[in-house]
């Protein structure tokens, strides 16, 4: 309730109604508090985490447009140059850029700051991989669960999604690239898994003892989020499944609920 002091301001009062019978009588008793204090300090708390909302919403913002500036910056040098590993070079580094940077474009979307939806974002690269390249050199066969994860793993675990997915195009055969690309989500973990039918691997290749950057990328950010990788046997091409044990509260996946349709784009 609103009332009014004497002196014409206004307060905010709480009304408490307590029924109770004596001597054959039912009664009421209604106690009046004066609230204004408490509202006041309320009102303060919800402006300051509206604010502090609207500052981490405009930081993952701006974030994201220095990044994707970079990017730009690195295109352009690629494009006034002749040099074919140096412009290899500089368009791998614009596309780790702008993996980070869709992360944060989606924690600037998205109403909470400490966690990200990642379904959505594999979703998102992996429509991004397919345009850049025309659709004429691979196909994405995306299956993914709900996961909610931590901000702390997101931009990691979507660069090591980027390596993974266009180290399957870069190391296809002659044939356009069928990429499978999963996200499973358990009680207590969940598994990214990207699969090719290119020539595949040496039998004795080890990811650790790799020299490439990509793979030396992967195997320093699978250490950061404290996943574990594996390649697994398969009769054509490439597995790779990263694994990371988190706690329940990591993923929104249930038993009730259906996975995110497969996605599959038909080659030209």
């Amino acid at each position: 309730m609103t009332g009014r002091r004497r002196n014409g301001s206004l307060l905010n009062l709480e009304l408490s109604l307590a029924r109770w019978q004596g001597e054959d009588r039912v009664f009421v008793t209604g106690i009046l508090r004066d609230v204004t204090e408490r509202r006041l300090v309320r009102d303060a708390l919800e402006q300051a985490v509206a604010d502090k909302t609207m500052l981490l919403r405009e930081i993952n913002h701006r974030v994201k447009n220095s990044l994707q500036l970079v990017s730009g910056l690195l295109n352009l040098q690629r494009a006034s140059i002749d040099d074919n590993l140096a412009k290899s070079l500089l368009k791998d580094a614009s596309d780790r850029m702008s993996a980070v940077a869709r992360v944060h474009h989606r924690l600037y979307l998205s109403d909470r700051f400490r966690s990200l939806d990642f379904a959505p974002f594999l979703q998102e690269l992996c429509d991004d991989v397919v345009q850049a390249l025309d659709g004429s050199v691979c196909d994405i066969i995306l299956e993914a669960d709900p996961l909610e994860i931590d901000i702390d793993h997101a931009a990691p675990l979507g660069l090591i999604a980027n390596e993974l997915i266009t180290n399957a195009v870069k190391h296809r055969d002659s044939d356009p690239a069928i990429i499978h690309v999963s996200l499973q989500c358990a009680s207590d973990s969940y598994a990214l898994t990207v699969s090719d039918q290119g020539p595949g691997m040496p039998s004795d290749f080890d990811a650790g003892r790799s020299r490439t950057l990509g793979m030396r990328i992967i195997t320093a950010l699978t250490r950061q989020i404290g996943g574990t990788m594996e390649i697994l046997p398969a009769p054509k091409g490439t597995t790779f499944r990263l694994t990371v044990r988190g706690s329940q509260n990591d993923c929104l996946y249930q038993d009730d609920q259906t996975s995110a349709a497969p996605k599959k784009r038909e080659v030209p």
